[in-house]
């Protein structure tokens, strides 16, 4: 069997347009019970905003946000 895997990421993204698309996708090959994945705790953090942010489901938001990834267990090395 394989082993469970958990991943933290910190972006920080440069828009330089104020828009930012966030997506997610899979290579994933087999049925659920053979292969699945997760996303649990999203947290977007907008530094330096003088609005509030607000949004709907699946409606995009405007971010005015930076951009880095950051390997934070070595797991990506």
């Amino acid at each position: 069997g394989w082993n469970d895997q958990a991943h933290q990421i910190n972006l920080t993204v440069p828009v330089e347009d104020g828009q930012l698309e966030l997506g997610f996708g899979s290579t994933l090959n087999q049925s659920v019970d053979d292969e699945a994945f997760g996303i649990d705790n999203i947290e977007i953090t907008v530094s330096d905003a003088d609005y509030q942010i607000i949004g709907t489901e699946d409606t995009p938001v405007p971010l005015d946000i930076d951009a880095a990834l950051t390997d934070t267990d070595g797991s990506e090395n």
